[in-house]
C-alpha cells in the first residue's frame, strides 16, 4: 500500500484518498489548481472561510457539543452531549448503589471526571477539524444547526437566575427578595405536613 502525506496537518493517508481523512484537506482541488500537481493549498488564491475553527472550538470548550452544533453537524452534537448525559448517570447511580467508602466515592468521581474530560477534548479538537475541513471543501456544510443557539439561551438563563437569586439575597428591596428564605422554609414544612404534625 501506497501512502501521501497531506500538505496541511502531514499526517500519512492512502495514496488513493481524494481527501485528508485527518483534517479534510482536499487533494483533487489541490491537484486540479496546480500544475504541478502539489505543494499549494486548494484554493490559496481566493480562500474563503465559511466556518471560523477558533469560534467552533470555541463554542465546544463553553458547552460541549456546541461547536459541532455551530458546524451544521446536529447529529455529533447530540451524540456528545448524550455522552456526557450517560457518563453522570452512571455515576451518580453508582454512588447512590456504592454509599459509605470514601475510597470508593473518589474512585468514582476520578474516573467521572477524566471520561468526561476526554468527551470534552474531543469535542474541542473535532469541532476545530471539521471546520477546518469544511473550509478546505473536504466536508460539506450544511449550514448552522437549528439547536445552536440553545446552549447560549440556557447560558443566559442560569447566569440571570443566580443573579437574581445573589441581588435579592443582599438587597431587601428587590422583587422577591424574600424568594429564598421562603422556599427554604416551605422546603422544611412538607416533611412536617407529611407526617401529619
Amino acid at each position: 500500500m501506497h501512502f501521501k502525506s497531506c500538505p496541511d496537518c502531514k499526517q500519512l493517508t492512502a495514496i488513493e484518498n481524494p481527501t485528508c481523512p485527518y483534517c479534510g484537506y482536499s487533494f483533487e482541488r489541490t491537484a486540479a489548481n496546480s500544475p504541478q500537481g502539489a505543494g499549494t493549498k486548494a484554493g490559496s488564491d481566493t480562500k474563503s472561510e465559511i466556518r471560523n475553527p477558533l469560534i467552533a472550538a470555541f463554542c465546544a470548550f463553553l458547552f460541549a457539543g456546541w461547536g459541532h452544533w455551530y458546524n451544521g453537524r446536529t447529529a455529533e452534537g447530540i451524540y456528545i452531549i448524550a455522552a456526557n448525559t450517560a457518563v453522570v448517570i452512571i455515576s451518580v447511580l453508582l454512588l447512590l448503589f456504592f454509599r459509605g467508602s470514601a475510597m470508593t466515592t473518589t474512585a468514582i468521581l476520578v474516573v467521572t471526571g477524566i471520561v468526561l474530560l476526554v468527551i470534552w477534548v474531543y469535542s474541542i479538537a473535532s469541532a476545530y477539524n471539521t471546520a477546518r475541513g469544511i473550509n478546505r471543501g473536504g466536508t460539506p456544510y450544511t449550514g448552522k444547526s437549528l439547536l445552536f443557539w440553545m446552549p447560549a439561551t440556557l447560558y443566559f438563563l442560569v447566569v440571570g437566575l443566580i443573579a437574581i437569586t445573589i441581588a435579592s439575597t443582599f438587597v431587601p428591596a428587590l422583587p422577591g427578595a424574600g424568594m429564598v428564605p421562603s422556599l427554604a422554609r416551605a422546603g422544611a414544612l412538607i416533611p412536617i405536613q407529611l407526617i401529619g404534625l
